[in-house]
């Protein structure tokens, strides 16, 4: 009979007692009656009512009309705590009905931990790692392992990390044992302590790996850079790493790794090194060593071989020199392998516009011997090139045992900015524009006209902006405070932005300014700082052509009747010009007004007025 509603059914699901109960564990009880449809079965706990946690009961899934008895076994709980529990069932896809709240209050701390049977998970000549099941009592418990080459043990190792909580179900607790002496047996033990005992493991065995037989070799194929140096290995079922140490004394001082020995292999096996760095003419002494996965290493005797004299000069690859294009007047060589042989080596590169090259750039740093470099190797920066201009080039390494050349390769630089200086236009006795044009060829520029009177120039204007072009663009700046009847110099100047060393200019062309013929001008006349016998004049002066004399006249009239002169303005300079008036009348209207005069001519401003306090 299917149920029509968890609420007129609850009666179907009874929760009952808790049997069995301890300071860790306990068993739940109930009994569902399935109403004829399938259903889970659970049961919910926690320290409220609200529960928290819920496991499966056994049985899990029931069918049927009969009564069914259920019950689920709870481990890890803490002691002396009280628990609620409660029984639910519930067909799929309608709601959970449940029996009435229970609680059981577990027992006091009473349970030691439990361990497994260890195992040793890898051995090597001085180490073995071993792992065990541990599951925790009613308090945290601590783990440690006890060793040694007899049932006695001796030893103990704890770690950090090494404790169990409460309750826990078996975890895993692995722990590394060191220090041990190869090709011995070793029994050991875990131990687990708690407030409410001490447990123990069962008794487990390893034995660790004999330590490798490693012997040094003679040095065979020894020329004044190189040598092999060799040896043998028995690794006795242990990986290792051979290398080797090697310098001019019996500290040596350098390393080298060559071959490794696996565990598959057994018996001695032939192992060799190649030592990097070595000097011509040299003694060195050596000696194989044999490392393993925990890093611990076992040597061979001490033996020594000796350089052959100086005699490798350097080794490039033909094709082992590239040119990286910076602008259209500079170019970045460099080489891409270079092997420097027996002594130091200086590394250069030859370039010009046919193969006979006429140019050389010198690496100032010579590399040192015996020294294998690639990818980016003695760069050189050429500078002053031609725009637009194909050149060949190559590298070339030299030390005291030969010389060697990379092939002949070209590189072409981009065409730089193209300028043409226009004739002015106008031209007056103060004032010229300067025109042209300019072609980047897509390079961003800082353009300027440079002007003076010789080819010294003196002067610049710069453009506000110009941006990259690829064909000839007009371009103009008017040139200010010329000089009259003077004769000017002027050209374009072009600066690469990105690259401030490289500069075009157009070619030099010359205008002649007019004869003088600009008079003064007078605006802005002002009057300020009125006191009661004192005040202040201004205005601004235009000088025009040459030299201008300034004076402000003033009364208490418009026939005005007293003057103050300023000092002489230079040509074609705007100036604002001011001077003070004093022992004014109090109280007084006073009219005043400017006078500018030049060769060319005068101006006067309209008079004005002021009053003083």
């Amino acid at each position: 009979m299917p149920w029509p509603n968890a609420q007129a059914q609850s009666s179907l699901v009874t929760t009952n007692a808790a049997t069995n109960v301890g300071d860790l564990s306990v068993t739940l009880n109930g009994v569902v009656n399935p109403g004829g449809v399938s259903n889970w079965v659970f049961f919910q706990y926690g320290t409220t009512t609200s529960y928290g946690q819920a496991i499966s009961a056994e049985p899990s899934s029931i069918t049927g009309t009969a009564n069914v008895t259920v019950s689920a076994v709870l481990n890890g709980l803490q002691p002396n705590t009280t628990y609620h529990f409660r029984l639910g069932a519930g067909p799929a896809g309608m709601p959970n009905v449940f029996g009435a709240d229970m609680t059981f209050t577990t027992g006091p701390p009473a349970t030691p931990p439990a361990l497994g049977t260890p195992f040793t998970d890898s051995v090597s000549t001085t180490r073995a790692q071993i792992s065990c099941g541990v599951s925790g009592g009613s308090s945290v418990a601590t783990v440690s392992v006890e060793y040694g080459t007899t049932t006695s043990y001796g030893s103990q190792v704890t770690w950090q990390n090494s404790t169990v909580e409460i309750g826990t179900s078996f975890v895993n607790k692995p722990a590394t044992i060191s220090g041990l002496q190869p090709g011995t047996t070793y029994h050991y033990r875990f131990k687990a302590v708690n407030t409410e005992g001490t447990s123990y493991s069962p008794d487990v065995s390893f034995t660790t790996l004999d330590a490798p037989i490693l012997t040094t070799g003679a040095a065979t194929s020894v020329t004044d850079l190189a040598a092999v140096l060799n040896g043998t290995i028995d690794a006795k079922g242990g990986y290792y790493t051979i290398s080797a140490q090697y310098g001019t004394t019996t500290a040596y001082g350098q390393s080298r790794t060559g071959s490794q020995m696996s565990v598959f292999i057994t018996g001695e096996q032939p192992c060799e090194v190649n030592p990097t760095n070595l000097l011509p003419g040299t003694t060195y002494h050596y000696r194989l060593v044999a490392t393993d996965i925990y890093n611990t290493s076992y040597y061979g005797l001490n033996a020594s071989f000796t350089t052959a004299a100086a005699s490798t000069p350097p080794e490039v690859l033909p094709a082992s020199i590239f040119a990286n294009v910076h602008s259209p007047t500079r170019v970045e060589l460099y080489l891409t392998w270079l092997k420097t042989g027996s002594s130091a080596t200086t590394v250069s590169y030859e370039y010009g516009l046919i193969t006979s090259y006429g140019s050389v750039a010198v690496h100032p740093t010579p590399r040192p011997l015996n020294r294998f470099e690639e990818l980016y190797v003695a760069p050189v920066l050429l500078t002053g090139l031609t725009p637009g201009t194909t050149y060949h080039y190559r590298g070339k390494a030299v030390n005291a045992q030969g010389t060697v050349y990379t092939d002949d390769k070209t590189f072409t630089t981009p065409a730089g900015a193209v300028l043409t200086t226009g004739a002015a236009t106008g031209i007056t006795d103060l004032t010229a524009t300067l025109n042209g044009t300019a072609n980047t060829n897509s390079l961003v520029m800082r353009l300027y006209f440079e002007y003076g009177t010789s080819t010294a120039y003196g002067y610049q204007e710069q453009l506000s902006s110009f941006p990259p072009n690829t064909s000839p663009a007009p371009l103009s700046v008017t040139a200010l405070g010329l000089q009259p009847s003077t004769t000017y110099h002027y050209r374009i100047k072009a600066v690469n932005h990105w690259q401030p060393a490289e500069v075009y200019y157009g070619p030099d062309a010359t205008f002649t300014t007019a004869p003088a013929a600009t008079q003064p001008t007078v605006t802005s006349l002002t009057s300020s700082n009125l006191l009661t016998r004192s005040a202040r004049v201004s205005a601004l002066v235009y000088s025009g052509s040459s030299e201008t004399s300034v004076k402000f006249e003033y009364g208490e009239t418009n026939a005005l009747g007293l003057t103050v002169n300023l000092s002489a303005q230079q040509y074609y300079l705007p100036l604002t010009r001011t001077t003070p008036l004093t022992d004014l009348t109090p109280g007084t209207t006073y009219y005043y007004r400017c006078v500018a005069i030049n060769g060319e001519g005068a101006a006067i401003s309209p008079i004005q007025t002021f009053t003083t306090v």
